[in-house]
């Protein structure tokens, strides 16, 4: 699961890298960046969603065990502050990329078992695109994190109807919350 995902959010974050300003996106913040910023996190029986506005328009949803619901926003930031605190940092550096207002960093540790993280870093004029994430054993091993700034509204439209497990019901009242 954790490679399809992060598959996916690259492409999204090839829709979310926009404007001119050549500005790095920050790590994990919120709505920084002009437009939309998008969070998920994902297990195999956990999926939690982040949307925010810079109006400040929110709307968030979990889901577990197959079953999706609109949560608080506030709920969805501790859960997600929760899951990335599980997060192993990579300390090997595989590449460091910089050109004009785009760059690529990645960092990732793999070891004797198999199990391995990563932090891969990608920012371009007002957005940008953080993903963490860690194999490992058993129930809850496999994790990512994808922390999406700078997206238009249609990216922003575009992840809510893609966001696996959500049901047509907490999709429609998460673009409602967001005025979409």
């Amino acid at each position: 699961m954790t490679w399809k995902f992060l598959l996916a959010a690259a492409v999204l974050a090839l829709g979310a890298c926009k404007g001119e300003s050549g500005e790095a996106a920050p790590r994990h913040a919120e709505a920084t960046a002009p437009g939309y910023t998008l969070d998920v996190f994902g297990l195999d029986a956990e999926q939690i969603y982040l949307v925010a506005h810079e109006s400040g328009r929110v709307a968030a949803a979990r889901v577990l065990d197959g079953r999706s619901t609109l949560i608080a926003a506030d709920e969805a930031r501790r859960l997600l502050a929760e899951r990335q605190a599980q997060f192993t940092s990579p300390q090997h550096q595989v590449m460091n990329v910089r050109a004009g207002d785009f760059s690529l960093s990645i960092n990732a540790d793999d070891d004797k078992s198999g199990n391995g993280a990563a932090h891969i870093e990608i920012n371009g004029g007002d957005g940008g695109i953080s993903i963490d994430a860690q194999d490992g054993e058993g129930e809850g091993g496999d994790r990512a994190r994808v922390h999406i700034t700078g997206a238009s509204e249609e990216t922003a439209r575009k992840f809510v109807n893609d966001a696996d497990g959500l049901s047509a019901e907490v999709k429609a009242g998460m673009l409602r919350e967001l005025g979409l």
